[in-house]
């Protein structure tokens, strides 16, 4: 696939600001200490939007990893923040 660098430019901003609102979201969470129902659903999203962005882009390695991740946080949604044991 050949992508224009103003492609490859708008992919890489859009995932960074993606993961920085990621982290901002789960400092929140972590300094509420616990993650809610509205958090969950909006990590869903980023990395639903992370995994269609790269998967348009070609960047399997993103795509799988963002895929595991939804996976992760799909459980979580189906079954509550607190579904996971605490390690």
């Amino acid at each position: 696939m050949n992508v224009s660098n103003d492609f490859k430019k708008a992919y890489i901003d859009d995932t960074t600001t993606l993961i920085n609102e990621m982290d901002l979201l789960l400092k929140k969470c972590n300094s509420k200490g616990y993650l809610d129902r509205e958090s969950v659903d909006a990590l869903f999203r980023i990395f639903h939007t992370i995994k269609a962005s790269a998967a348009a882009m070609d960047d399997r390695k993103t795509v799988d990893v963002s895929y595991k991740i939804e996976n992760v946080v799909s459980y979580l949604r189906k079954h509550g923040p607190d579904a996971l044991p605490a390690s």
